[in-house]
């Protein structure tokens, strides 16, 4: 929550800008670290809550940064007391001087006392008790011998604004939430009952249209002035407080309740007469494993859509947005703390990725002409796509490596399964075929035939375009089997939402049956579930990447840029799942290969728009394995000279692939090699050196 870390670091500035009290003599100090080694423990409450416990994570997470130690930690029921250790006591132990300092302390503050080699942290809520600790860390002497602090070292912080729930086992709040809103009401019981449980107090809970009475803990978008004030945004919540000590919560009203009823919760049972919320606890938040971008405020017209629920992504489109919109959005993202990860401009596109250490935000300016209008700079939107560390990974840039081997592409079984070898002896794999055991086991077969380097093969990413069973099942059988035998290091996909599917998309059989329509639907969220099931369980130490149009993936001798996501197909009703295929574009020493997946006619006709001539491969994959879909213009500015059909030439001939334009939208003679595996046919191996001999077997005639 940035609020919150704000405040917190504001507080400890005050601290330091106060000056701190005590003698600073040179030779009077205590080692929390030295030699080496962690001279000091720390010791906890037996009834110690979550805010006890966070600080102490704070203390640890110090040291462990600085110095790669552990400092050990123990329950004052467990801690020796005989001799003249260095501890670091936390909270409202039972010892006699933890009791006198807190006496002592004013109304919600903090303390921090050095004594006799010991270290009191004592906090009048246990909230502020994270704060002391870092005052604590903060006001350590730092040296490359270690960490030691003054023994004379003493600090009374002011006190804190709070808001009183309850005070002497008394509360004058009332909940209030937004009538006709059922969200809000449900959460004004749940914030209720989480009072109850603290203090065995039932609040009042009633709608806002009954008139103000006393202070107020408001829920939604109710009438009342604090709620107007509303300063959520996209998917997070607002917590905020006013003079008087009313609390409101605005925006994500769920995620909103959620952290005030932990405030609540993680007092425990310190004191159920008197529970205080600081207000400096309050802020924005966001959902548990979602990033939290700054809010967006150019021109234009915002509309939140949603990546698929397991991803925790969601991008934000801004219609009619400008060039300078884009620019100014960079600005602001710098100016709260984010650093540019990458950038690249594309045609009249621009691409950033922003990082800010938890939230990616990968930013692009999109104008061309729209599919059924001339004029130039018809379309022109900003794409703010946003990621969270936690749920996905920033794409590798380009580092050194050692050239082990040559870079070669395999298709495996004419299916949409291609195996990539890497100069550096590691592999990716895009798709992967059907769930067929014939197929699995080419693939693990070519991973130990074309591996050079000693061990189990790595495979350096997974990289898939769409959720069909036809491009993911190769991976399901892969891993129900050799998930051990390999590394898997990275898988990078985007799936889109369901609601992106329900009740709207359609194959060919479905299009006039909504019932299947529906089915097609729940089939393409089982699969995309089963895929998140299949990484967590299998390759836990795997890193998920969500693809976004301009990212760029370095590998060993290899560039995978991302063209196209369904993120990309900008106010294109997503009629068939294949619309929602990821397109890549593969650079390596010796050429380039365009990956269509199964790319509809749609698709690829915005696909042309946005990047005409920069299309341009040497080797391009027929879209949609030579069924419905491409488009004439994108295979034009592809130019490339050889096709490769995921598809056999049976299955080909039999329906006419290689002679129907107006289906698939390709000129079957517009290319110098069209590269066709048999049904029998295991895999077909394209190395940068091969000759039109080499390439013979796969060349195909439909003559006759």
């Amino acid at each position: 929550m940035k609020a919150k870390h704000l405040m917190m670091a504001l507080a400890i500035m005050a601290v330091l800008c106060l000056g701190l009290s005590g003698c600073q003599t040179k030779n009077e100090r205590i080692a929390l670290v030295a030699d080496g080694a962690v001279q000091a423990r720390i010791v906890y409450p037996v009834s110690a809550n979550k805010c006890i416990m966070d600080a102490i994570e704070v203390i640890e997470n110090e040291i462990c940064s600085l110095y790669g130690l552990a400092i050990p930690a123990e329950s004052e029921a467990w801690a020796e007391d005989t001799d003249n250790s260095i501890r670091i006591h936390i909270g409202s132990t039972a010892h006699p001087a933890a009791k006198s300092a807190m006496d002592a302390l004013p109304a919600s503050s903090y303390a921090i006392i050095v004594s006799d080699n010991q270290i009191w942290i004592v906090a009048s809520n246990p909230y502020l008790c994270s704060i002391a600790a870092e005052t604590l860390m903060t006001s350590a002497i730092i040296t490359e011998e270690g960490m030691f602090l003054d023994s004379t070292f003493q600090y009374t912080s002011d006190s804190f604004p709070v808001c009183s729930l309850v005070t002497d086992g008394k509360s004058d709040y009332t909940i209030v939430y937004a009538e006709n809103d059922k969200t809000a009401k449900e959460n004004a019981r749940l914030i209720c009952d989480a009072i109850y449980y603290a203090s065995d107090l039932d609040l009042k809970v009633i709608g806002d249209s009954e008139p103000i009475s006393g202070k107020e803990i408001l829920v939604g978008a109710t009438n009342r002035p604090l709620s107007a004030q509303d300063k959520a945004y996209y998917l997070n919540a607002c917590l905020q407080s006013d003079s008087e000590g009313n609390i409101a919560i605005t925006g994500n009203i769920a995620v909103g309740a959620a952290e005030l009823i932990k405030m609540i919760s993680n007092l425990g049972a310190a004191d159920k007469n008197n529970i205080e919320v600081p207000v400096f606890s309050l802020g924005i938040v966001a959902p548990s494993g979602y990033g939290n971008p700054p809010k967006y405020e150019g021109s234009g017209t915002e509309e939140l859509r949603y990546s698929f629920e397991k991803h925790k992504s969601y991008y934000v489109l801004i219609h009619n947005a400008k060039r300078q919109d884009y620019t100014d959005y960079c600005r602001k993202l710098e100016a709260e703390g984010y650093e540019v990860y990458a950038q690249k401009s594309v045609k009249t596109h621009e691409f950033s990725t922003y990082f800010d250490g938890h939230t990616i935000v990968t930013l692009s300016h999109m104008v061309y002409n729209d599919i059924q209008r001339e004029s130039a700079g018809s379309v022109s939107y900003i794409s703010i796509a946003v990621d969270s560390i936690e749920n996905s990974s920033l794409p590798p840039k380009a580092t050194a490596y050692e050239t082990v081997t040559t870079s070669q592409v395999s298709l495996i079984h004419a299916q949409c399964g291609f195996l990539v070898r890497l100069e550096d002896g590691k592999f990716l794999m895009i798709d992967g075929g059907l769930n067929r055991e014939i197929h699995t086991e080419i693939i693990y077969e070519q991973l130990c035939s074309q591996n050079v380097l000693e061990g189990k093969p790595v495979i350096a990413a997974w990289i898939f375009t769409h959720p069909h069973t036809d491009h993911l099942g190769g991976f399901y059988g892969f891993t129900q089997k050799h998930a051990g035998d390999v590394v898997l290091e990275s898988a990078i996909f985007n799936f889109p939402a369901y609601e992106t599917y329900y009740g709207k998309n359609s194959d060919e059989s479905s299009k006039d049956n909504p019932d299947n329509a529906d089915t097609v639907s729940r089939e393409m969220k089982s699969y995309s579930e089963k895929m998140h099931q299949i990484l967590s369980a299998s390759y836990p130490e795997a890193n998920i990447a969500i693809a976004h149009a301009g990212q760029s993936y370095n590998y060993a001798g290899l560039v995978l840029d991302v063209l196209f996501t369904h993120e990309t197909l900008y106010k294109k009703q997503m009629t068939d799942t294949n619309m929602s295929s990821v397109v890549y574009m593969l650079t390596m020493p010796r050429g380039k290969m365009i990956i269509l997946g199964d790319m509809s006619s749609t698709g690829c006709m915005l696909l042309d728009r946005l990047y005409g001539s920069e299309l341009k491969a040497d080797v391009v994959q027929l879209a949609h394995h030579g069924y419905n879909g491409g488009n004439e213009g994108m295979y034009a500015h592809i130019d490339a000279t050889a096709t490769v059909w995921t598809n056999s030439y049976e299955v080909i001939r039999e329906n006419n692939l290689h002679n129907r334009p107006s289906y698939n939208h390709y000129s079957y003679n517009s290319v110098k090699y069209n590269l066709i595996m048999d049904a029998s046919d295991r895999v077909m191996i394209l190395t940068p050196h091969m000759t039109a001999e080499d390439l013979a077997p796969f060349i195909q005639d439909f003559r006759g």
